[in-house]
């Protein structure tokens, strides 16, 4: 691993633990913003519509032995929690293009990272809130586009 800067980490992703958590070396690192369902099927608040072992696998594909640079916002359980990219690829973004992530409001204040991955469209999109807050008071929400929820 090679720290670049005080919130800047560089490296090669050396293996993928699930849909939002991988490996550069023994630094293990959370996709920001996003949440991707838990190996074992749970969710923290609404579940991606892509399964477990298909997220994972997706972030793999997408990952895996690539060189990426992750820009750290925090820390969480051990890990860093950072946006990361390889290349000009939004990992963060890209799960949840793919279906394989959701965008977890309660880290995305003010709506910025929704913005920068889906463009302005998302704000025309029929926004469900979920039945039952968070420990914050937060609802989970839904985002349904075409009738198809996001």
């Amino acid at each position: 691993m090679l720290l670049l800067a005080a919130a800047l980490i560089a490296g090669t992703v050396t293996s993928v633990h699930d849909g939002d958590t991988f490996r550069i070396g023994d630094t293990r690192v959370r996709l920001a913003a996003v949440d991707a369902n838990e190996m074992n099927g749970r969710c923290h608040n609404e579940c991606a519509s892509m399964s477990p072992q298909a997220s994972r696998d997706n972030l793999a594909r997408l990952a895996l032995g690539q060189r990426v640079e992750c820009e750290q916002t925090g820390t969480s359980y051990n890990r860093v929690v950072a946006f990361c990219r390889v290349g000009k690829v939004d990992l963060s973004c890209a799960q949840v293009k793919a279906g394989a992530a959701i965008i977890w409001d309660k880290y995305d204040r003010g709506g910025a990272f929704r913005r920068r991955c889906l463009g302005r469209w998302w704000q025309s999109v029929f926004w469900v809130f979920g039945p039952k807050p968070d420990r914050d008071g937060a609802r989970p929400v839904t985002a349904i586009l075409n009738g198809e929820r996001l």
